[in-house]
């Protein structure tokens, strides 16, 4: 969920996103563990924990 306080924080940035990732083996994986993916989709949609969820934007 955006909240205008996010969308202004997000207006300024220098187009990169705030994700941190070490899987150093995606194609999105920046040398200073940022992700350079335009958007990133986590599931499943029944996930009641962190354990449960997976990252569905990761790509070999």
């Amino acid at each position: 969920m955006n909240t205008g306080s996010n969308q202004k924080q997000q207006s300024g940035h220098s187009g990169k996103n705030n994700i941190v990732c070490d899987v150093t083996n995606c194609t999105y994986h920046e040398h200073d563990d940022s992700c350079s993916a335009k958007e990133v989709k986590v599931g499943p949609q029944y996930a009641s924990s962190s354990a449960d969820t997976v990252c569905n934007t990761f790509k070999p």
